[in-house]
């Protein structure tokens, strides 16, 4: 009765630290490499639709609330400058990604395109994980497909 407790116990412990949310953080700068406090960034998951605006801090940082894995576009956007762009970004189940913008002076109308590529090295967190795909998942050897294997 004892190692039932235990292991019930255990396995709530691990179920509670699961994730399934990322989050994009970063900063703002001019041309110059100064600050833009109070710019908004846009961001959009490409598949829903679904928009949230945020506002950068006195330092110019940014950090968006927890997000769903998918693909984002995110727009940078201060009067007086020119609308900075990420077209396309892959966010993952418990990444926290970095996108800084460098605004340059102009209309608002006007964009600059950023390209970045995928991070190798996690910068932001001492946090370690890895996405696994859905075959790999359907091809664990779970002895009766318990789930509570996994952890043992």
């Amino acid at each position: 009765m004892f190692r039932l407790t235990v292991t019930i116990l255990a396995a709530c412990c691990l179920l509670t630290a699961q994730v399934e949310t990322g989050s994009i953080t970063g900063a703002v700068l001019d041309g110059s490499g100064a600050v833009v406090p109070n710019a908004e960034l846009k961001v959009t998951n490409i598949e829903t639709g679904v928009s949230r605006s945020i506002i950068t801090d006195s330092e110019g940082n940014y950090s968006t609330p927890p997000l769903r894995p998918g693909r984002y576009r995110v727009e940078a956007l201060k009067q007086g400058f020119q609308r900075a762009v990420e077209e396309e970004m892959r966010l993952e189940v418990n990444q926290r990604a970095r996108i800084d913008f460098k605004l340059t002076v102009g209309e608002i109308t006007q964009s600059v395109l950023v390209k970045s590529t995928a991070q190798l090295l996690e910068t932001q967190s001492a946090a370690l994980g890895n996405v696994r795909g859905e075959t790999e998942i359907q091809n664990l050897p779970l002895n009766g497909r318990n789930f509570v294997q996994l952890w043992w």
